[in-house]
């Protein structure tokens, strides 16, 4: 019985031992039913199947009334049913619901004053949540008073103690909520006293966290609801908030709590927001927080460093310095070369702590010489090319100089113009032996030419010309020795301090680094993609005897990639946390990225593994391999008849499309590309894999659920770009992995030069795959189990987005120049003077979502953003938005229900009319 009652903790509420010392056996039996029944109450509401969980508790109300003790138990049960019940009521609903708890609740309040400490908090903590239900129903609809028979709205306003006259909603609102935190905190106190009388061992730490976190969640709900309201606060407590959400955050976190661990991101934006009342508190608590359970967040802790919050942080930093040094590495690498210190005692102080840090992390310079190394296997050529397009963004500033420019020319100078420079290879010394003479007689001594000549048209010719030749180097080698000597001639008996082969820090549980694997040598054979950076796959040995492949991607800044795959594993958790989610087995899959500079890193390979579009094409018969092309060649074809003498640039036809092409035409071309191509291509590739009919079902179901679960966090997170050549297929379970996120947030509707309208890919190879139900069933089902959940916990998701806000990575600091040298009416509710306003703005999009906004509206907000000048954007509008048969230009512009956004983005992904103006790489008839 012990056993049964130990499962859930929580949910336990004797007041005492078993009356019977001899043991009863009718008593035992009796609670043991009583008990599992009250169990299988619980387990139906968190199913959300309340009938059954309805049905259970009248049936045990009966029983219960005849035991103080049963009672009790049934009573807290019944209130957490009904608090979960509210999440899916109306105002009116949720108040009636309240009126029926509290009185039971507040009925067993001296039982609880007798019982254990548990019960007493349990007790308080339900009490609390119930007045904070009641006082939300009144501020979400301040009407909803008037609307309740006048019995109800008497008792709500008793219990709020409001005497104005007439009744003001705020007022009652208000003092409910301090009722509220009244109660939580009285349920913390009694949390602290109980650590304080006995030793941890000896307490339920699950439940004592459940109660720091209770209170921490409702004092931050109230706070975010102040910062977004704009509004002066009513709220006389306001100010203790923040206080309250660092301190019981900070206090469960010590007692090893998950959930405080997700939060930890708040607590760095608190300290920003309320600096004066939190940080010396969050300075002096954090010194007690194991250091190992905030190794995931080392990112967003590091782009701190060079801010006045820095000091929160030090000594958390400062210890993983000494215990986990290979873990903190690479993050402070990459975030020193965006640091701006204040020229204050506090800038200095900051300084001089992270240089003490630079020289105690890399002693033996090891990890340096590594990280140079690897920026090797990037070809020569593109890191000319970006360099390049950096130079030109600068020359647009007014405030770039000629000593920067200089700066910039040196930089470059030395990685791709010195012959002499130690650790290149014989790949990058031909490429030196080439164009050295070239580059340094066309931008003259110390670059000077490049500022004199920016205007120069001829000048600027020159160097595409430059660019051009560059671009027929010899093919890249496939030997290790020719990018980096140093590489191939690893030996890690040369250094006292080991490097560690990178990614071996989860942050889920307190890394042994001692059991590491740690790199012994490098494989000399390496393998070349053909994707546009021509990555290279790299295979690191380690001391465990295994390889560890890794892509070595140069030329891009992967902090986007890592900190997009850290948003993932929050989902995952989210989605972990809800149950039809988890009867469903819907987990993202999730790999490694580290990036080592903001030029260069490190993927995780995925072993069988297959690009969607090899996976794919590869089932054409020869005869179909023979027409692969007409689809392009009938759809350009259409696109060819808008073209007009003046125009020869090819971008501009999909421009000149959107203005010309009427909607029926550009659905009809659609449909006649659509026919050149074989219906069931996916299938055929499934087929192949399978040898019996329920292998191909299991692959099916496996396969469309993770790319359905896929496009629904791609679209929350604003991912774009997903051409064929941006999934992969696992080979083993048929699940899908989605990869490369160069356009997040939005960017791939802003700024590619032919924006994306559709929200993810669901074309007609997908469709197909699942008849006769097409997109209505298995897909439309995982969209909307994915998308509740995700909308249940919003704020764990915003929290981690913060990151993006604190320290942009380079691609956002781009798009922000390119936003504003745009312009547009958008400017005028945007301060463009404020430091981070263009992630502020892209996090806000993200957070509309997850309030139920029209998928349509959103994606025409952000086309505004980068088209609203362009002849062609009223066309793109009207596309986007859809006609009057569309569910979406049904449906208001925000305040949907999570179907009801799935079926506007089911809507605007399949649409013809978007699909059929698509530029032609994303190939949208496959």
């Amino acid at each position: 019985m012990e056993k049964l009652r130990g499962h859930a903790p929580s949910d336990s509420m004797e007041v005492g031992d078993s009356q019977d010392p001899a043991g009863d056996i009718e008593t035992v039996v009796s609670e043991c039913k009583f008990s599992m029944k009250l169990h299988m109450a619980d387990s139906a509401w968190k199913q959300k199947n309340f009938p059954v969980a309805t049905k259970l508790l009248k049936e045990l109300h009966r029983e219960a009334k005849a035991n103080r003790s049963w009672l009790l138990q049934w009573v807290h049960c019944y209130s957490r049913y009904s608090h979960k019940r509210s999440q899916t009521q109306g105002p009116v609903e949720q108040i009636s619901t309240m009126l029926k708890v509290i009185p039971l609740l507040e009925d067993l309040e001296s039982n609880c004053q007798s019982a254990a400490t548990k019960v007493f908090r349990y007790q308080k903590i339900l009490q609390g949540t119930s007045f904070h239900i009641l006082a939300a129903a009144v501020g979400r609809s301040p009407s909803v008073l008037e609307a309740l028979e006048p019995e109800k709205t008497e008792k709500v306003i008793r219990l709020s103690g409001s005497t104005s006259s007439p009744v003001q909603p705020k007022e009652v609102e208000v003092s409910l909520q301090l009722k509220a935190l009244k109660l939580l905190r009285d349920a913390s106190r009694k949390a602290d006293e109980e650590l304080q009388s006995y030793s941890q061992d000896f307490v339920d730490t699950s439940s004592v966290t459940e109660t720091y976190m209770t209170l921490a969640n409702f004092c931050d709900k109230l706070l975010r609801e102040e910062e977004q309201s704009g509004k002066v606060s009513e709220f006389p407590e306001l100010l203790r908030l923040p206080v309250h959400v660092v301190e019981s955050t900070l206090k469960a976190l010590r007692l090893s709590s998950e959930e405080a661990r997700l939060r930890f991101p708040r607590l760095l934006q608190i300290i920003e927001l309320y600096r004066s009342e939190t940080l010396d508190l969050m300075t002096k608590e954090m010194a007690s927080v194991p250091c190992w359970m905030l190794i995931c967040w080392i990112s967003q802790m590091v782009a701190l460093l060079d801010k006045l919050e820095s000091v929160a942080v030090q000594h958390c930093i400062k210890q993983m310095a000494e215990s986990y040094p290979q873990a903190l590495v690479y993050a402070l690498m990459i975030s020193s070369e965006s640091f701006q210190f204040e020229d204050s005692a506090a800038g200095h102080q900051q300084q001089e702590f992270v240089n003490r840090l630079r020289s105690s992390l890399d002693k033996g310079g090891a990890v340096k010489n590594l990280v140079d190394a690897l920026q090797q296997l990037t070809n020569p050529n593109m890191i000319f090319r970006d360099w390049w397009e950096g130079v030109k963004n600068e020359l647009e500033k007014p405030t770039f100089t000629k000593k920067q420019m200089r700066s910039m020319y040196e930089e470059m100078h030395s990685a791709l113009c010195c012959p002499n420079t130690e650790g290149h290879g014989m790949f990058r010394r031909k490429f030196i032996q080439e164009f050295s003479k070239k580059v340094e007689k066309l931008f003259g001594p110390g670059g000077s030419q490049l500022f004199e000549k920016k205007r120069d048209k001829g000048f600027l010719k020159e160097i595409d010309k430059l660019l051009e030749a560059m671009r027929g180097i010899p093919k890249e080698p496939g030997n290790l020795k020719e990018y980096s000597p140093w590489l191939s001639g690893f030996k890690a008996d040369a250094f006292n301090n080991e490097l560690e082969v990178p990614g071996q820090y989860d942050g889920r549980s307190k890394p042994l680094p001692e059991y590491h694997a740690k790199i012994t040598g490098f494989d000399e054979r390496v393998m070349v993609m053909s994707s546009i950076r021509r990555p290279k796959r790299l295979i690191i040995r380690g001391d465990d005897e295994r390889d560890h492949p890794f892509l070595v991607k140069g030329g891009e800044d992967l902090r986007q990639d890592q900190r997009i795959e850290q948003l993932f594993s929050i989902m995952n958790i989210v989605l972990s946390n809800d149950t039809a989610c988890v009867q469903r087995g819907l987990q993202l899959h999730t790999y490694q990225v580290i990036p080592l500079t903001t030029r260069v890193g490190l993927i995780e390979w995925m072993e069988n593994t297959c690009v969607l579009k090899d996976f794919i094409k590869n089932t054409m018969t020869k005869e179909e391999q023979k027409t692969k092309d007409k689809p392009l060649e009938v759809y350009n074809s259409w696109l060819s008849t808008f073209k007009s003498k003046s125009q020869d640039n090819p971008i501009s036809l999909y421009s000149l499309a959107y203005q010309k092409a009427k909607r029926g035409d550009a659905g009809k071309n659609f449909l006649r590309v659509l026919q050149h191509v074989p219906a069931d291509l996916l299938k055929r590739a499934f087929l192949r894999m399978c040898n019996s009919p329920e292998a191909f079902l299991s692959l099916r179901s496996h396969f469309i659920s993770s790319h359905a679960l896929l496009c629904v966090s791609h679209w929350v997170l604003g991912i774009g770009d997903r051409h064929l050549s941006n999934f992969m297929v696992n080979m083993e379970t048929g699940g899908m992995i989605g990869i490369d996120f160069g356009h997040a947030f939005g960017s791939a509707t802003q700024f590619l030069a032919v924006p994306e309208l559709m929200p993810f890919r669901l074309t007609q190879q997908f469709v197909n795959l699942m008849q006769p139900l097409k997109e209505s069933g298995l897909i439309q089902s995982i969209m909307v189990h994915s998308l509740r959940a995700y909308r249940a916990e919003p704020d764990l998701l915003l929290n981690t987005m913060d990151v993006f806000i604190k320290e942009p990575c380079l691609d956002w600091k781009n798009f922000e120049v390119k936003q504003l040298r745009k312009g547009g009416t958008w400017t005028d509710s945007v301060n463009t003077k404020e430091v981070n306003w263009y992630p502020l703005q892209k996090v806000n999009f993200a957070r509309r979502k997850l309030e139920g906004a029209n998928p349509a509206v959103l994606t025409c907000e952000e086309l505004k953003l980068g088209f609203e000048k362009d002849a062609a954007f009223p066309g793109m509008q009207a596309a986007a938005l859809g006609s009057e048969e569309h569910v979406r230009a049904k449906l208001p512009d925000a305040g949907l229900s999570v179907e009801k956004q799935v079926d506007c983005l089911l809507d605007q992904a399949m649409d013809p009319n978007v699909l059929g103006r698509v530029w032609h790489g994303w190939e949208p008839w496959i």
